[in-house]
C-alpha cells in the first residue's frame, strides 16, 4: 500500500508492504529512507538536510543528473532539485514499485526523458533510465548517490574493490590518479574516491551492528566512496558537524571517463540493487 503527504511544500510518497517500508520525495524523485522488515533502516539522512523546494536533499538516494559533481550549477545536475511526476504500482509478487518521470527543466540544454524506478521487495532496487530526446549527441554523467546508516564510520568495511584503480578527488590530495584499492576499505580521514573501470559488487559490513550489505550495480564502470569527515563536514550548511561519524556514501556512477554519450532516441540506464545479507 501507499499514501502520500506534503512537507514544507513537498509531495513524499510512502510505501508499506510485507517486505518493509520506505519514502520517496517527487522532489528530485529521491529516496528518502528504506527500512526492511524486522531491521533498522538502511538509509541515512542528515537532520539538517534543507527540506524545501528548490534544495536539494542530503541524504538518502540523490540522484544526480545530467551532470555528477561541480562541473556546472547547480552541483551534481538538476534532477535532484525538480519536481517529477509519479506513479505507484502494487506488483504481483507482492513489492511495490514507484515509477517517477521528469521530461523539462529550466535548466536542462537539451531535450530528454528520465525516469526512475523503484522497488521495494526483498531488495531496494533504483533504476535511473534516461532518453536523449533531441537532434544531437549529448554526454551525461551522474550518479545514485546512497548514504548508507552505519553505527560508527570506524566500523565500516567495504569489500570487493580490491585491485581497482581509482581517483583520489580530495582538495588536499598530493595527485589525484594513480592509485591501486588494497584490501578493504576503511574510513578514518576524509574519502573522496572514484573507483574507475569496475563493474564489481560491494558488500559493506558494520563491524557495530554485525550487518553486512550487498550493493550490486548496472550500466556503471565506476563507484564512488565518500565519506567527508571532519573539516568538510563543518563547512556544509546542510550536514551536521558530527554526522559524518554516522554515513558512508556507496554510489555506482557514470563519472569521469565513464561519462556516457547519448545519440538522439538512445537511452541508458544506471541502476542500484541494495540487499541486506
Amino acid at each position: 500500500m501507499f499514501e502520500t503527504k506534503t512537507v514544507n511544500g513537498i509531495e513524499i510518497i510512502e510505501i508499506s508492504n510485507a517486505w518493509g517500508k520506505a519514502e520517496i520525495s517527487t522532489l528530485g524523485a529521491h529516496v528518502m529512507s528504506w527500512t526492511p522488515v524486522n531491521e533498522k533502516p538502511v538509509l541515512w539522512m542528515s537532520k539538517k538536510s534543507y527540506f524545501e523546494p528548490g534544495k536539494p536533499i542530503r541524504g538518502g538516494i540523490p540522484v544526480c543528473w545530467p551532470w555528477f559533481g561541480g562541473v556546472k550549477k547547480p552541483s551534481h545536475g538538476f534532477a535532484r532539485i525538480e519536481k517529477w511526476d509519479h506513479a505507484v504500482y502494487e506488483l504481483e509478487n507482492g513489492a511495490t514499485m514507484a515509477v517517477l518521470t521528469l521530461d523539462q527543466a529550466e535548466l536542462a540544454d537539451f531535450p530528454f526523458h528520465a525516469q526512475l524506478a523503484v522497488t521495494m521487495g526483498k531488495s531496494l532496487e533504483v533504476v535511473l533510465t534516461v532518453v536523449n530526446k533531441g537532434e544531437t549527441p549529448v554526454t551525461v554523467s551522474g550518479a545514485l548517490h546512497t548514504y548508507f546508516a552505519v553505527s560508527d564510520i570506524a566500523n565500516v568495511r567495504i569489500s570487493g574493490l580490491d585491485g581497482a584503480a581509482f581517483e583520489d578527488r580530495r582538495a588536499s590530495a598530493a595527485q589525484v590518479t594513480g592509485h591501486v584499492q588494497d584490501g578493504e576499505v576503511a574510513v578514518d580521514a576524509e574519502v573522496d574516491r572514484l573507483y574507475t573501470s569496475t563493474t564489481a559488487d560491494v558488500i559493506y559490513s558494520d563491524l557495530g551492528t554485525g550487518r553486512s550489505i550487498l550493493v550490486e550495480k548496472l550500466g556503471s564502470y565506476s563507484t564512488v566512496v565518500w565519506n567527508p569527515w571532519i573539516e568538510k563536514a563543518k563547512a556544509m550548511p546542510d550536514f551536521g558537524d558530527q554526522e559524518f561519524r554516522k554515513m558512508i556514501c556507496i554510489e555506482a556512477a557514470n563519472a569521469g571517463s565513464d561519462s556516457r554519450i547519448l545519440i538522439p532516441g538512445v537511452s541508458h540506464t544506471l541502476a542500484q540493487k541494495i540487499t541486506v545479507l
